[in-house]
């Protein structure tokens, strides 16, 4: 039987369930929270260190991700205006939707919807207003959101973003790229370097220049979007779940998930499996 204590959100950054309208603003640092989040651009448009790349949104196209993942936004036009969506991560997992899209987001991919159009803007809008609204057009809208994301379950479209290299070197994405696809088994800053042929020294400097963070901040960020994965996904102990993310031992492991979640592996496995509905 579930206890009716409530299990309080092991991660101090999450936004919760909202919907705002708003101008961005440049990220000095990449962060990462439970949060799964969609990014819709109304006007202007914006970049984003995103997947282990960097990619471009335009109007009227919007971005689906889990947080979880270190993301930054980079850069974005004039007059950008875009509208915020943060779904609580319990609800994600508690609506039940198919097994794909859960397991694309929470692996780190991406959905974009790359063709414009103008009803999904009027969409945002009434979302945002029923947020602010009566409890039953809020409702309204958390079912209305719930089906978009159903919808987009159907649908084959996840990867293939535009990259921007306007004015981010090719060297970081080089470095962000190897980063991503050997995260779980690299020793060290030399191992990188070596592989890319690059000086540590300057191999460290690109990557925090570009990202506003250190490159093994970066992979220790990532080691930990894949043990959040695990812990949701799997049955696995937290001893398998840190040896496969990365980490050398449970109690590297530990530091790591408590310095960056806010909680213990254990607890924060616990938050999604018991953390009921709002109005349950």
């Amino acid at each position: 039987m579930r206890s009716h204590q409530r299990v309080p959100a092991p991660v101090s950054d999450d936004f919760g369930f909202r919907v705002w309208r708003g101008a961005p603003s440049v990220m000095p640092a990449a962060h990462m929270h439970s949060d799964l989040e969609i990014n819709y651009v109304v006007s202007g448009g914006m970049d984003y260190f995103l997947a282990g790349d960097f990619l471009r949104l335009h109007p009227g196209q919007f971005v689906v991700f889990w947080a979880g993942a270190p993301h930054q936004m980079v850069g974005h036009r004039k007059q950008t205006e875009t509208y915020w969506i943060t779904i609580p991560l319990p609800w994600f997992m508690q609506w039940a939707l198919p097994d794909k899209i859960r397991e694309h987001l929470l692996s780190g991919d991406i959905f974009i919807e790359r063709n414009p159009e103008h009803w999904r803007q009027s969409m945002f809008a009434e979302w945002s207003e029923d947020f602010q609204a009566t409890s039953e057009r809020w409702k309204i809208a958390v079912l209305e959101i719930e089906a978009l994301l159903r919808r987009l379950s159907y649908r084959k479209q996840y990867s293939g973003p535009e990259l921007v290299k306007a004015h981010l070197s090719d060297v970081v994405t080089r470095i962000a790229r190897y980063v991503g696809e050997h995260y779980q088994s690299l020793e060290n800053l030399g191992q990188i370097a070596s592989a890319l042929k690059l000086h540590p020294n300057y191999l460290t400097q690109a990557f925090a220049k570009a990202t506003g963070m250190s490159l093994w901040d970066y992979v220790i960020r990532l080691r930990i979007a894949h043990a959040r994965r695990l812990l949701l996904m799997s049955n696995l102990s937290v001893l398998e779940v840190a040896l496969d993310s990365g980490f050398a031992s449970v109690s590297r492991f530990h530091a790591a998930f408590k310095k960056y979640c806010g909680s213990t592996p254990r607890r924060f496995r616990q938050w999604v499996e018991e953390e009921p509905f709002a109005g349950s």
